[in-house]
């Protein structure tokens, strides 16, 4: 036999671990540093921007480097023209008009490669060219990773300070309570005649001090969560508990100076990407130059063909008829209104 007591206790037991289950599941996750830097990488309009014109960088690379290759382009026709002739010439070639209209077909079909201008010299402007936009994809690559360190930097900034401003709260909290409770201790003490009224206004004084000093570190964190949420890239400030634990104390007095600043000479990418775009602009300049020497280029073709009377000849996908031949041009740069002085003055700057 089941007592009712019994039952009301098992409901009771059933009820709180319901309440439980649900507290449990609508409690938000923590957000991990790896997590903001993460949420940062995908939503940061700088790195993004970065990453952007690394895709672009790419292409123009890839760009570069096909334009020392030729052309190809296939190209196929068929057509079929019709005339209707209604006057001819009698016996004395006097024009009359005919009985019977005489009507004429004529196809044809044609197919050609083309393999546009190959150039046998141009003095290396196109080579310099393309070895300049590889040095400026570098740079841009560069660019990408000193990005990446500067926006992990930033986020790891902005989340301990984040960190730090919850911290505080916690601190000036605990303070605001042991001012109450030193208040609450001088009003007993007060109702005992040990202290005087003047203690309690210093103790209320104290206490509202520290009321606005909570309020103060509140305000500061929610400025914390906002620069977080700004580094990150998200619209919204961060509403999530932080979980990671705060850095530890760096002591620098064992580094030697000269060796970071060695390492930063050779490892930086600010320096790294300077010598990159200094290399693409040398290799620019000498690209310019390179115009003052003749072009020599040959163009090569190939085509087939065929036309009959009638139909024959339409959708012919092997005509008989080929040809095939070479053009040969030689360009001397004799006086171009000083454009190549131009190119050379505005790379060399």
């Amino acid at each position: 036999m089941i007592y009712p007591k019994t039952v009301e206790i098992a409901s009771i037991a059933l009820i709180l671990l319901t309440v439980g289950d649900l507290g449990a599941q609508e409690l938000p996750q923590p957000l991990t540093m790896h997590e903001a830097l993460e949420l940062a990488r995908e939503n940061n309009p700088a790195y993004r921007r970065a990453v952007g014109e690394l895709e672009v960088a790419a292409a123009d690379e890839r760009r570069a480097w096909a334009a020392l290759l030729p052309a190809l382009s296939l190209n196929l026709s068929t057509g079929v023209t019709q005339s209707r002739v209604v006057t001819g010439t009698d016996e004395f070639g006097r024009p009359v008009r005919l009985e019977d209209p005489s009507i004429f077909t004529r196809t044809s079909t044609g197919q050609s490669l083309s393999i546009g201008s190959i150039t046998l010299f141009d003095g290396g402007a196109r080579l310099r060219e393309a070895r300049a936009v590889r040095a400026s994809a570098r740079a841009t690559r560069i660019g990408v990773e000193a990005e990446a360190v500067r926006l992990e930097a930033r986020i790891a900034r902005a989340y301990h300070e984040a960190m730090r401003a919850e911290r505080m709260i916690e601190l000036e909290e605990a303070l605001l309570a042991s001012a109450r409770e030193r208040r609450e201790a001088t009003e007993r003490l007060l109702r005992a005649a040990i202290r005087n009224p003047l203690d309690l206004a210093g103790a209320e004084v104290d206490v509202a001090q520290r009321e606005q000093a909570v309020e103060r570190a509140r305000g500061e964190s929610r400025k914390a969560r906002l620069a977080l949420a700004e580094a990150m890239g998200v619209s919204r400030p961060v509403e999530r508990p932080l979980a990671a634990e705060m850095p530890l104390i760096f002591d620098p007095e064992g580094l030697d100076a000269e060796l970071l600043v060695s390492e930063a000479l050779e490892r930086s990418p600010q320096l790294a990407q300077a010598s990159t775009r200094s290399a693409a602009a040398g290799h620019r300049l000498r690209a310019a130059r390179s115009a003052r020497w003749p072009t020599v280029s040959i163009s090569p073709f190939m085509s087939r063909g065929v036309g009959a009377s009638g139909y024959d000849a339409l959708f012919d996908l092997n005509p008989r008829d080929q040809s095939y031949g070479a053009s040969f041009n030689v360009s001397l740069p004799i006086f171009n209104q000083f454009r190549t002085t131009h190119s050379v003055a505005q790379a060399h700057a």
